[in-house]
């Protein structure tokens, strides 16, 4: 578990676990960070970023708790920014109107000034809070992450990578991302990992989202121990990971598992 002190210190940022239905089972979408990025380059990780003023701005005269509500605002425009998938609004959502919101966030333009622009509405309320990570004292560039899921149903949508932070996008259902993960097609996250297991092991986005309401959201932490004389990357206990834990040698570590 975090204390207030620990977390205090660390950046907020968030990320969305985004479900739809795979041909059979359930995919999640994943984005490709740039090779260029000192900071996880090359990773495969969920949509996310760093929460901004600016969505504490929006979030700050909506109903429930503040900061999540801002990890949700963060969710939905680095998604939009990410991939091109605009998801958690109300109005009308057309590929044009994403096209064009995407290319004005890109431009410069506010969030809240583009949702005012084609009137749409926040639905925060679909993305639902399933976990808080946050890396140990020692790491210099530390996030506290929280993750969200929502799911988008059938998922006919149109994705493309920004060309910035983002070299490629695609949908995976958790357990061929972990076998790829394996195979070394992809590298993953201590965090992003972790979380993917948890995902295999619950089966779908209803059983995900049950598991996080029953649980709630305690922050969590990777933490090493040691087993039989080798050192293993483990996390803290009460987040519903039941012991999940990788080689330290060989862990992705992330710092956090926030982005730039």
């Amino acid at each position: 578990m975090a204390d207030d002190t620990s977390l205090a210190s660390a950046m907020p940022a968030a990320s969305l676990i985004v479900f739809r239905r795979g041909p059979d089972a359930p995919e999640l979408l994943m984005v490709r960070r740039s090779d260029r990025l000192v900071f996880g380059g090359g990773a495969t990780v969920f949509p996310g970023g760093r929460v901004d003023p600016g969505d504490h701005h929006l979030a700050r005269d909506l109903p429930g708790d503040p900061d999540w509500n801002a990890a949700r605002v963060a969710c939905i425009r680095e998604t939009l920014e990410e991939t091109g998938l605009l998801l958690g609004v109300t109005g009308r959502v057309e590929l044009s109107v994403a096209e064009r919101l995407r290319a004005a966030l890109h431009a410069g333009e506010t969030f809240g000034e583009c949702l005012r622009a084609y009137d749409l509405a926040l639905d925060l309320e679909r993305l639902v809070p399933f976990a808080r990570w946050y890396p140990p004292e020692r790491v210099v560039r530390r996030f506290d992450t929280r993750f969200l899921l929502t799911d988008i149903g059938t998922g006919a949508v149109s994705l493309s990578a920004d060309g910035s932070e983002t070299a490629a996008q695609f949908w995976a259902s958790a357990p061929r991302l972990l076998a790829m993960g394996d195979e070394g097609a992809l590298r993953l996250m201590f965090p992003t990992r972790a979380n993917i297991t948890r995902i295999a092991r619950l089966g779908s986005f209803d059983a995900a989202r049950e598991d996080s309401l029953r649980r709630g959201v305690a922050p969590v932490t990777g933490k090493v121990m040691e087993r039989d004389g080798q050192r293993w990357l483990t996390v803290s206990d009460g987040g519903g990971y039941d012991g999940y834990a990788e080689p330290l040698e060989t862990a992705l570590r992330g710092e956090g598992a926030g982005k730039d």
